[in-house]
């Protein structure tokens, strides 16, 4: 593999954001992003409609009899985001935390193809707490980290080569309601 001439090159898949390796647990570390006690200012809902709008190439190939998935597409190139959104179903309990269904709003109205996106929160942050006290139609502001929604692509998957959309869920990373 060649020298990467910097940390983030070209990639489709990330695993983030990393909470336990070995004995070493990170979860106190999944929290808003601040610097000198300043609130890290990730991307906006005029950036999220770019992201919505990119497409995949997905295709199942079997490479020395074993099954793979092969994915193509462009880099997205934005991780962090600070968004404003309106609760669009009740928070669901899952094994290692929640997910709930988010409309992002610019302003009052809804983000195009920003319509029921899935968020998720880790089991013992605060982001997992504060998200398991909301209700559908309520207003919050959030902080994120963005990823590839693997089951969504795994659904989507067809015998032949298809272009689907990226399919995107957002990790929680800290929420408050807001007016």
């Amino acid at each position: 593999m060649p020298w990467f001439k910097d940390s983030n090159p070209d990639h489709q898949v990330e695993l983030h954001p990393l909470v336990r390796v070995g004995s070493l647990d990170f979860i106190s570390h999944i929290k808003r992003i601040q610097d000198a006690g300043n609130s890290f200012a990730g991307y906006g809902p005029a950036r999220l409609s770019t992201i919505l709008s990119k497409k995949l190439t997905i295709q199942r190939v079997t490479i020395q009899g074993e099954p793979y998935v092969r994915i193509k597409g462009t880099k997205t190139g934005n991780n962090h985001w600070d968004l404003r959104a309106r609760i669009a179903s009740a928070p669901e309990a899952l094994a290692d935390g929640t997910r709930v269904r988010l409309d992002i709003l610019n302003g009052n109205q809804v983000v195009s193809g920003a319509l029921g996106l899935l968020a998720v929160s880790l089991a013992g942050t605060v982001a997992d707490t504060r998200l398991q006290a909301v209700a559908p139609g309520d207003i919050v502001r959030f902080q994120a980290l963005i990823r590839m929604q693997l089951a969504t692509l795994l659904d989507q998957l067809g015998l032949g080569e298809q272009q689907i959309s990226l399919p995107v869920e957002f990790v929680v990373l800290d929420v408050e309601t807001s007016p």
